[in-house]
């Protein structure tokens, strides 16, 4: 209380004069300080603590303070003492300077240590990718050291999993997005991925088109022509690298949309269409508008299929000839290009014609029974190719290819040929037309395929019977063979099909002499089919024997109508065409409980006996006695004809006729058949194949006429007292005929299944067990 009164009866204090003049010592900067932190202008926020109680300054700083604070000892108003500076003596010092180091050498270097280790492997895996590709995406990888290059160039020629393919593409998009890679870069990894993606057969497409996806739309033109370009030099020139390629393109972001608008597609197509056809490429076509693929097919693959008829008669390719070395000559073609005059005025032909289209259509002026084919697209460009007498058969056989990939490929091959045939500027080339026909011709199954076979047959009077020689067959089979159209198609004869006057031979035979049914044989000009034309009759009469849905005797009646159309031309018969009237009139009949009526018995035992011997007829008068005089035919319900034999037969003669087709478009059966029966290790001379079938003929091959000539003389009686001794020597040993068969209850275990070597040996005389 004492000390409270003093104080406060003492008065206030008096004016600092020391520190007014500054006599006193220096304050405190505390906002110089570098530990002073401002205050903050935010409130706190509700709830919280106190703040922080300020940091205790050190002891060295305390010093400092107290010393920047009482001054110097002697001026104890000035301020701190002036610091003193160390010294550094440099005279004696050596500098040391640090080697420049080779960034782009040492990621070269660091990349050859981490592949040498791999070398030794056989197939890269994604473990031993794992490493290159950490250092591909790192720092250490210099851009100008082309790593990436280096890698794939390594991978060239080693083979790799998919799952390694995929991390290696992975990473080069993940670098394509640092935009760490160049141009050239881009198009050697494209490159490598799209051969590599084909030949391996790997899922990394969606890779591709991811990477595709990442570079910048102003340099995608250039990448695109360019690996576009580096996919020209393939191993033989492969088409299904172009395809695969095309394919990627198709699921980039920047090709889509019409592909004739888009500049980067032209520049593509512009490349591709001196190196690859239309058909190559028909799968891509295929998923193109109609009308977008008729104007990519116009300006850039159409001007290499012809060249205009002008009246130097420009040939379509020159012929260009150069020696490579002494001796030896060497033929190379080039394909001629119309010229930019002549491809411009077909152009713009073609676009005065969808013009036309076009006002029509919007005008209404269409006619109601107007074809549906006139306001097609490709109508227009054949019409514009027609005007300026330009051919284009080739053109369309290539479109066949692309039309056949359609989701409806037989309306749109309809189509076409509607639109080649019945316009009025437009004709039906006999290239197309078979073309169509042999489509049509395959799809067995469908009637109404077989019936556009037919009627394409039927209005281009340039196809010959022999050029589509299944069509017949598969009529008849499937029941839309009339004798009416059978008979127009063998009847219908190209130039080729003609055999002249002059190369017919003439009979020398005696008055006695008659062919099976009684025609005399004295006069008679032989041969005037070619033996193609007579293998294709005998295949059908035995497939009319054969046929199921129509009864015996109409059967009968269409194989002996083939008989007769054989012989009113002077052709020899075979002893196919004697099994199918076996089969018809005797055999048939049996197996439906029918009386054998003795006419048409007599008629086929005689041509049994010239064409197949006298002991095989005999048997089968036998058979023919013991059904008519028994009238039993209900027991030969299930009698065994041995129908392999027949149907061996038939191929024969099929494998006959396709090889002597194969001979007339140029290619040569004989040499087929040695490359087939030495890689069979099989003699030449006992090998025949029939399909894709080989069976080993026997050594009663002889026994057969292989050739028309040897076949005519034993028909016309030459050589008929040889035959009869033969057959009578042979009919000893000759086992029975396959109609005349015992019972199986007498039968022992051993003749019940005889399919061993007897059944071989007897087959090229066609009698079995």
């Amino acid at each position: 209380m004492a000390v409270a009164a003093a104080a406060a009866s003492s008065g206030p204090p008096g004016p600092d004069f020391g520190a007014l003049f500054g006599l006193a010592g220096a304050g405190q900067q505390v906002e110089g300080n570098w530990r002073y932190e401002a205050p903050s202008l935010q409130l706190p926020p509700a709830g919280a603590g106190p703040p922080s109680p300020p940091i205790a300054p050190s002891r060295k700083e305390t010093t400092a303070k107290q010393g920047h604070q009482y001054g110097h000892i002697l001026w104890p108003w000035a301020g701190p003492p002036p610091s003193k500076k160390r010294r550094y003596d440099f005279e004696y010092a050596t500098p040391v300077r640090a080697e420049p180091i080779d960034l782009v050498q040492a990621s070269k270097k660091a990349l050859q240590d981490l592949l040498q280790p791999l070398e030794a492997e056989e197939t890269i895996t994604a473990e031993h990718m794992q490493k290159v590709i950490e250092f591909l995406l790192s720092s250490a990888d210099e851009p100008e050291a082309l790593n990436t290059i280096s890698v794939l160039h390594w991978l060239k020629i080693r083979s790799t999993t998919n799952e390694a393919l995929q991390v290696l593409a992975q990473s080069v998009a993940d670098k394509a997005a640092l935009r760490t890679l160049s141009t050239s870069q881009l198009v050697s990894a494209l490159a490598f991925f799209v051969h590599r993606g084909l030949d391996k057969n790997t899922d990394i497409r969606r890779h591709i088109t991811a990477i595709a996806d990442i570079i910048p739309e102003a340099s995608w033109s250039t990448i695109v022509r360019k690996v576009s370009h580096s996919l020209r030099w393939t191993k033989n020139k492969d088409p299904s690298v172009v395809r695969y390629w095309l394919r990627i393109l198709d699921d980039c972001k920047y090709m889509k949309g019409t592909h004739y608008d888009n500049a980067t597609w032209r520049s593509v197509y512009q490349h591709f269409a001196l190196h690859v056809k239309i058909s190559d490429l028909s799968e891509h076509f295929a998923s193109l508008h109609p009308e977008d693929f008729v104007q990519i097919a116009l300006r850039y693959w159409v001007p290499y299929f012809a060249a205009l008829e002008d009246d130097s008669h420009t040939p379509s390719a020159f012929l260009k000839r150069r020696t490579a070395g002494q001796g030896h000559l060497i033929l190379s073609f080039q394909r001629v290009k119309l010229s930019e005059d002549s491809i411009q005025s077909v152009v713009d032909c073609f676009e005065g014609l969808r013009a036309e289209k076009t006002a029509r259509a919007s005008l209404k002026l269409s006619k109601p029974n107007r074809h549906r084919w006139e306001d097609h697209a490709l109508t227009d460009l054949l019409v514009a190719l027609a005007r300026h007498h330009i051919p284009c058969d080739n053109l369309l056989l290539e479109i066949v290819q692309v039309y056949k990939l359609h989701q409806n490929p037989n309306d749109s091959l309809w189509s076409l040929y509607r639109t080649s045939l019945l316009h009025p500027e437009l004709a039906m080339p006999h290239a197309l037309a078979l073309k169509l026909l042999l489509h049509f011709s395959i799809r067995s199954q469908d009637t109404g395929s077989l019936r556009r076979a037919w009627l394409i047959f039927k209005n281009v009077p340039t196809i010959s019977v022999l050029d589509c020689f299944e069509l017949p067959l598969k009529l008849i089979e499937r029941g839309y063979g009339t004798p009416d159209r059978i008979h127009y198609m063998l009847n219908r004869k190209t130039r080729e099909d003609i055999v002249p006057p002059e190369s017919r031979v003439l009979t020398t035979q005696a008055d006695g002499d008659e062919c099976a049914d009684g025609t005399p044989l004295k006069g008679q000009q032989n041969c005037s089919l070619r033996p193609e034309h007579i293998d294709l009759v005998h295949l059908i009469a035995y497939h009319w024997a054969k046929q199921e849905r129509y009864n015996s005797r109409i059967c009968f009646r269409r194989v002996w109508d083939c008989c007769r159309f054989l012989q009113d031309r002077g052709a020899p018969l075979s002893i196919l065409m004697s099994r199918a009237l076996v089969k018809a009139g005797i055999l048939r009949p049996l197996q439906e409980t029918k009386y054998l009526t003795l006419g048409p018995v007599r008629y086929i035992m005689k041509l049994v006996t010239r064409l197949e011997g006298e002991h095989v007829a005999q048997r089968l008068d036998k058979l023919v006695f013991e059904a008519r005089r028994n009238n039993n035919a209900h027991k030969f319900r299930a009698l065994h004809w041995a129908p392999a034999i027949d149907e061996g037969m038939a191929r024969r003669v099929e494998w006959r006729l396709r090889r002597a087709i194969r001979a007339k478009v140029g290619k040569t059966p004989r040499r087929v058949k040695q490359k087939r029966a030495s890689a069979n290790n099989r003699p030449l001379s006992r090998t025949i194949v029939m399909g894709s079938v080989d069976r080993t003929l026997g050594a009663a091959e002889a026994s057969i006429p292989q050739s028309f000539g040897q076949r005519q003389r034993s028909i016309t009686g030459e050589g008929s007292t040889a035959a009869k001794s033969a057959s009578a020597d042979s009919s000893s040993s000759t086992p029975p005929p396959p109609w005349q068969t015992p019972s199986r209850a007498g039968r022992s275990t051993a003749e019940v299944r005889p399919r061993s070597a007897l059944w071989h040996k007897h087959w090229s005389s066609h009698v079995g067990v």
